[in-house]
């Protein structure tokens, strides 16, 4: 295993511990998937609820990282910054990207002893037009390539 799968393993063993419901997304997702891409970080949606600041403080807790709103009030993300791995932590938009409905499709995926939940090819690939930003116009093409070869096996009895 990898030093990333490691620090992955670990972020979802706290996920876990603390109980707070999460969908791995973005190019984290795509890498669970076989895809060849890379990030320097690790990207979750996370269920809004009235307890998901105290979940996200225990989780960052049990890291050793602390919770910060750097691009507030622009955006919802949440960092936690002091763990070995960046971690980027969404609150669900409205509409289509929904947590109840990325949950509804995402595929489990063990990484060490944890299972992750990991976001759909096709669910990462809107989520990557939807953001329309260089970075993700320029891996888009190799997400719907890794679809395809995706849609392909499944097809194969």
């Amino acid at each position: 295993m990898s030093t990333d799968d490691t620090l992955l393993e670990t972020l979802l063993a706290a996920l876990r511990v603390c109980k707070l419901d999460a969908v791995v997304i973005r190019n984290t997702a795509a890498i669970l998937h076989g895809v060849p891409v890379t990030t320097l970080d690790a990207d979750l949606l996370v269920r809004d609820s009235k307890v998901t600041d105290r979940k996200l403080l225990d989780v960052a807790t049990r890291l050793g990282a602390v919770v910060t709103s750097p691009f507030e009030p622009l955006s919802s993300v949440r960092r936690l910054q002091g763990f070995e791995l960046p971690i980027d932590v969404m609150l669900p938009p409205s509409g289509r990207f929904r947590f109840e409905a990325l949950m509804s499709r995402a595929e489990s995926i063990p990484v060490g002893r944890e299972m992750a939940r990991v976001a759909s090819l096709a669910d990462v690939i809107e989520m990557k037009r939807a953001a329309d930003r260089p970075k993700d116009r320029a891996v888009l093409p190799i997400l719907e390539a890794a679809l395809q070869v995706q849609r392909a096996r499944r097809a194969t009895p």
